[in-house]
């Protein structure tokens, strides 16, 4: 919720600083502010705050940490499932969700596997994907649960799909309508009677095995080349004959974090991209872009950022948001502003009126050349109970203007300006033939 307000007042400054009302008349320009909080745009934040959550770099950094996992403040960070680019996912404690404390209260890595994604909204919780499991925190009573994973690719229809990639039985439909939670327990738990070896994997784990697997849902099947028990959180395969990943009579566990991200059936695929770790200056590598493309204009935005329109005022307001909503670009249809259009006067003159309203700052201004074009850069603060800094450039084609502004959170700002200035001073307006 504080990070959705956040946003607002972003997107409010944004709306304010650059709604051009009335630029196309005989009149010549003219500057109408409407209510800003008509402007606002709905995102739900997917990630933390800062440069490591909300730029995807090429690169991670290299000899940053001699352990692939280390402290930060309110937990730790992991590389091990990030693909060896020394990017990797962050287990924290903070307002929102306290996973460091569970991580470490269920037993860590031997417990639970090592971090497999970022948070995420799911079904209406905030979640975080291990390897084995899926964390789901309850803030009702400040706990975490483990999604029954299977139990939910059951629900969403992939029973064929785990049979058919996975060798994993489909789970037995049975009728427990009456009977007691211990009623049930005890008679799941005697499925695995069929075969001691895997009743002792199931039972040697770290911490309470019910919590660390869940119940067992199928019967010990034959899958062929193995014996396979499905439960709610993991599968368990007895191996009748040696195959590369393990010698006959052995146990391995397919593990419920690693299926459901292989399955597709997280809501937010991009909290699985590993990031790079916070802290210690600016992470290795440059920023991924993606390209923006209309009959107007071409412009670099930040991969991964989220496009957005709204409709005000008979005008499209435009933007791409970044996931954690701490920052964002704004961009506007050029504007026809009529014969013997002076930019600098414009400019000069709309950051007065904007100057009115009290919480408004300008600071430096720029006159440059954007994609051989006359441009202004004005750089701004905002001050308040939620303060932003941003860079609005104006650009000139004969008589249109092109309007853009980049901008984040003040605190953030320092990190983000070079990687916005880059989005910003990519524009350029297509040649036509």
């Amino acid at each position: 919720m504080a990070r959705s307000r956040a946003l607002r007042f972003i997107i409010t400054v944004v709306a304010v600083v650059l709604l051009l009302g009335g630029c196309a008349g005989d009149s010549g320009p003219g500057f109408v502010i409407p209510d800003p909080t008509a402007l606002m745009p709905v995102i739900t934040p997917t990630v933390p705050p800062g440069v490591q959550h909300d730029f995807v770099f090429e690169s991670g950094p290299a000899g940053a940490h001699s352990s692939p996992d280390w402290d930060i403040p309110g937990g730790h960070f992991f590389t091990q499932t990030g693909g060896g680019t020394g990017l990797g996912y962050a287990v924290v404690d903070d307002d929102a969700a306290k996973f460091w404390t569970a991580f470490t209260r269920f037993g860590g890595v031997p417990a639970v596997g090592y971090p497999a994604s970022q948070r995420f909204q799911w079904d209406g919780f905030t979640v975080q994907v291990f390897q084995r499991v899926i964390f789901q925190w309850h803030p009702e009573t400040q706990s975490v649960a483990f999604v029954n994973t299977f139990d939910r690719l059951s629900e969403l229809g992939r029973d064929d799909w785990l049979l058919a990639t996975h060798q994993i039985p489909p789970p037995l439909r049975r009728d427990e309508r009456g009977k007691s939670w211990d009623q049930i327990v005890r008679e799941r738990l005697a499925l695995l009677d069929a075969s001691p070896a895997i009743r002792a994997k199931y039972y040697a784990v770290v911490g309470d095995p019910i919590q660390a697997n869940g119940l067992p849902t199928s019967a010990v099947t034959d899958m062929g080349n193995h014996l396979a028990l499905r439960a709610q959180r993991v599968e368990f395969q007895l191996w009748k004959e040696d195959v590369p990943w393990a010698k006959a009579g052995t146990v391995t566990v397919a593990l419920g974090g690693d299926i459901a991200k292989e399955a597709g059936i997280l809501p937010d695929q991009s909290a699985l991209r590993p990031i790079a770790p916070p802290g210690g200056g600016q992470p290795a590598g440059p920023v991924r872009y993606d390209l923006h493309r209309d009959d107007e204009k071409i412009f670099k935005f930040p991969w991964g950022w989220q496009p957005q329109t709204v409709m005000r005022y008979d005008v499209a307001h435009n933007y791409y948001i970044s996931p954690s909503g701490s920052a964002a670009i704004y961009y506007l249809a050029k504007y026809g502003m009529g014969l013997n259009f002076k930019l600098q006067d414009f400019v000069i003159n709309f950051v007065k009126a904007m100057a009115g309203r009290g919480n408004f700052f300008p600071d430096r201004q720029e006159q440059t050349t954007i994609d051989g074009r006359p441009a202004m850069l004005q750089w701004y603060t905002v001050t308040g109970d939620r303060p932003v800094k941003g860079v609005a450039m104006v650009l000139q084609d004969g008589s249109y203007i092109h309007f853009m502004s980049a901008f984040a959170a003040t605190n953030l700002w320092s990190a983000y300006e070079p990687y916005l200035l880059t989005c910003i001073r990519s524009y350029r307006i297509p040649t036509r033939s």
